[in-house]
């Protein structure tokens, strides 16, 4: 076998030994949202299932928002954490993660405020008026969880960057038991409690996310490789979080700007009535699971190309990166395939409810067709991200999805000659993915040349 096949293989192991156990964290996290949905959508009554599975995306819409802008900010974690651990410099990784810790408490006002004003602003955006009160008790009670999840965010990434993912699998895996439990007893009321619905669903999941936070806390207090308390002095002052909230903040707008993208979707959705919004929500579910593997390969790829950066052996940071993409395009293609030959089985898994089943029919088809360049991506971004590289990013980002995808999509699901309706969005959406992803394959093009051309 020749040395460059040997590289590629010894590279594609630790990719996969990374990127597998990541990934099925990500799918047990998300699988946490679907139960919701699937508890929430076989109630008893109609109009009940309805308005729960409605109401339950609705809240979800305004809370995750900025939830994943807090995420975003918190995962400049990685490139931080594995150009330090390429470097062997441990004294940066604690440092990384002690000024993390009180951040958290910051990056979690965006909910908040989100929940104070999320009455007036679903009725801005004409959503049914059946849903919003629902929708809004459903969104005041998932945010005490918010800062726990924020916390085990903290947690997770550098153990991630350190390959230490026992931890992590154990504590998912508790706290899908956990919620599936707490769902069939809050929301459908078992075990002599009050059928709740959308609320229980909600209260449901704060309780989980205090769990995901403290449990990872107990498991991982020997494995992060730096001591969790007491916190460093300088990890306390308000100038330190600041200093890391700006270094993330590229981050967390390139998130933000990608999931509200797919929000603002979801509200034009709300027009066409809750059947439509469900119908979407089940296809987005449907998206958002088989986007987890390649997240996985992109968080392995930030972790893998960042540490060869901080090494500076930057032959290795090229193969990383092209490998990730890759990997990343081939896991979607199997997606693409279900969604494409079997789109009524899977929506029918969701929902028994055969008018939201109908439309979920017509979207999952166009989900089929971004996939695999969906793939592409986000797996370019997290090499990226681990290169160092985010502000471009987050322009990038903003190219695609809002000066192209949103417009894009509304004009064609209401203006004449088209007028779509529900499809028309979708295929916005798939305008956007393709786009952005032809200018992030550029970009990492660009910054892997400048990083592996030799200075004169």
């Amino acid at each position: 076998m020749s040395l460059s096949a040997s590289n590629l293989g010894q590279e594609l192991r630790l990719q996969l030994r990374l990127a597998l156990p990541i990934a099925f964290i990500q799918v047990g996290m998300l699988m946490m949202g679907v139960v919701d949905m699937l508890v929430c959508g076989r109630l008893e009554d109609e109009a009940a299932r309805r308005l729960a599975v409605g109401a339950v995306s609705l809240g979800h819409s305004f809370t995750f928002l900025p939830l994943m802008f807090g995420m975003g900010i918190l995962m400049v974690l990685d490139p931080l954490v594995s150009q330090a651990l390429g470097a062997r410099d441990q004294d940066a990784v604690e440092r990384a993660v002690h000024r993390s810790v009180p951040l958290t408490l910051l990056v979690s006002l965006p909910a908040l405020l989100a929940v104070l004003f999320a009455r007036p602003l679903m009725q801005f955006f004409a959503q049914p008026e059946e849903l919003i009160p629902i929708a809004v008790d459903y969104a005041w009670s998932i945010l005490p969880g918010v800062p726990f999840f924020l916390g085990f965010i903290v947690l997770r990434q550098p153990l991630q960057a350190q390959h230490r993912l026992r931890p992590l699998i154990v504590v998912i895996l508790i706290a899908n038991l956990l919620n599936l439990g707490l769902n069939l007893i809050l929301v459908q009321g078992h075990l002599g409690a009050p059928a709740l619905g959308a609320l229980g669903s909600g209260i449901a999941t704060s309780i989980v996310r205090v769990a995901l936070f403290l449990l990872l806390a107990y498991f991982a207090r020997h494995q992060l490789g730096v001591p969790l308390w007491p916190l460093r002095r300088d990890a306390l002052s308000l100038r330190s979080a600041l200093a890391l909230f700006w270094q993330g903040l590229p981050i967390g707008l390139q998130m933000l700007l990608e999931g509200g993208a797919f929000h603002a979707i979801a509200l034009m959705m709300g027009w066409f009535g809750k059947n439509v919004l469900s119908a979407h929500m089940v296809t987005l579910q449907y998206a958002a699971l088989s986007f987890m593997l390649p997240l996985g390969i992109s968080q392995a790829a930030a972790v893998r190309v960042g540490y060869e950066l901080g090494a500076g052996r930057f032959d290795q940071m090229r193969r990383a990166a092209w490998l990730a993409c890759a990997l990343g395009m081939a896991v979607m293609s199997v997606a693409a395939i279900l969604f494409w030959l079997i789109p009524e089985n899977l929506a029918w898994y969701m929902t028994p409810d055969q008018a939201i089943v109908a439309i979920a029919v017509q979207l999952l088809p166009i989900a089929a067709a971004f996939q695999i360049v969906d793939g592409l991506q986000v797996v370019a971004t997290g090499a990226l991200r681990g290169a160092g590289d985010l502000r471009v990013a987050m322009l990038l980002h903003l190219l695609g999805f809002w000066a192209l995808g949103v417009p894009f999509g509304w004009w064609l699901a209401f203006r004449e000659p088209f007028a779509l309706g529900p499809p028309g969005l979708w295929i916005g959406l798939a305008a956007a993915i393709f786009a952005t992803a032809l200018f992030m394959l550029l970009r990492l093009r660009s910054v892997l040349n400048r990083c592996c051309t030799p200075t004169r």
